[in-house]
């Protein structure tokens, strides 16, 4: 008997890969009675239930084939009659076996399952990560667009307002001043910029008054401005005006 290319007779369970699933059996049934017809019976018994016995009446060749077998265990069983009266014993093989292609074993799978679920949790984890980002990436363009409405806002009230506003680096450095202050100050807005802060009074006596008490105001209310009503001494003239003083964060 010949399985794919290995011969099993005799031998124990034989074990063949998937791409060697013929089977070619060699046999030989003398008979002595020439006025009956012999008959040879066979049948493959699998994992898979018992076939049915096949019947070769008087047989021509001595041999048997069996094609693309499926892989699984086998046995083969072979006995001869006549006329399918008078059996002889039953003849069978050893059991051999022809495995699955590696793609359908146990392990194969499992690491193919394994694989799925790593991949599918890599997967799970990039769209989260993705998700995150469009959200991060949505706060800030909100942030972003929040902030440019609040400068434009802030940008409509300083050069609209009829209140005069000056913007001071440590109450020593003008940075700006709005275009009402610069007309109070009767010069120009860039002529102000990056100028000392005691350009504004008639006197270093008056700028440290003013300063001093708006700052021990400020301290009594942190976190607050103050307003008074009191009368300033410019160099371009004293006004009775309302003053609001607060420090901007450094947020």
């Amino acid at each position: 008997m010949k399985l794919g290319n290995e011969l099993v007779v005799g031998s124990d369970k034989a074990k063949v890969p998937h791409d060697q699933n013929s089977l070619e059996v060699e046999f030989l049934t003398p008979g002595f009675n020439d006025s009956r017809e012999l008959w040879v019976h066979h049948r493959l018994v699998s994992e898979n239930g018992t076939g049915d016995w096949e019947i070769i009446k008087d047989p021509q060749s001595n041999k048997l084939f069996f094609s693309n077998l499926p892989s699984g265990n086998y046995q083969l069983e072979l006995k001869s009659s006549y006329d399918g009266i008078e059996f002889s014993d039953t003849f069978k093989s050893a059991e051999f076996q022809i495995l699955r292609p590696f793609y359908l074993r146990g392990w194969f799978l499992m690491l193919a399952v394994l694989f799925l679920v790593a991949l599918g949790i890599l997967i799970n984890m990039f769209f989260r990560q993705l998700q995150n980002v469009g959200i991060l990436q949505t706060a800030v363009n909100l942030e972003s667009k929040n902030k440019v409405i609040a400068e434009q806002q802030f940008k409509n009230v300083w050069n609209s307002s009829q209140d005069g506003m000056l913007l001071t680096l440590e109450d020593e450095k003008i940075l700006t001043v709005n275009p009402a202050f610069a007309k109070m100050m009767k010069t120009e807005i860039l002529e102000l910029e990056d100028q000392s802060l005691s350009v504004l009074f008639d006197s270093e006596d008056t700028q440290r008054f003013y300063l001093d008490t708006l700052h021990n105001r400020v301290r009594k209310t942190p976190g607050k401005g103050v307003s008074i009503e009191t009368l300033i001494n410019w160099k371009t003239g004293s006004l009775e005006m309302e003053v609001f003083f607060c420090h901007a964060g450094s947020g």
